[in-house]
């Protein structure tokens, strides 16, 4: 985020956000933010968009 907005100086003050954000979410009493079971997680900040894609298309179901 902090490179997105051309300013990599706040990088900790953009993480530090985000994970307060998450927090809430995830604390408050109704509809919480959850990870279903058999969710597809990607961590973004390490892997490119091919990456993504590629991981993407390879958990789509086969179709016969």
């Amino acid at each position: 985020r902090a490179a997105e907005m051309g300013e990599p100086e706040r990088v900790d003050e953009y993480l530090a956000e985000i994970e307060r954000r998450d927090g809430a979410d995830a604390g408050r009493s109704v509809a919480p933010l959850t990870v279903p079971p058999g969710a597809l997680m990607l961590d973004t900040a390490v892997l490119d968009v091919e990456a993504c894609v590629s991981a993407i298309v390879a958990a789509l179901p086969v179709s016969t």
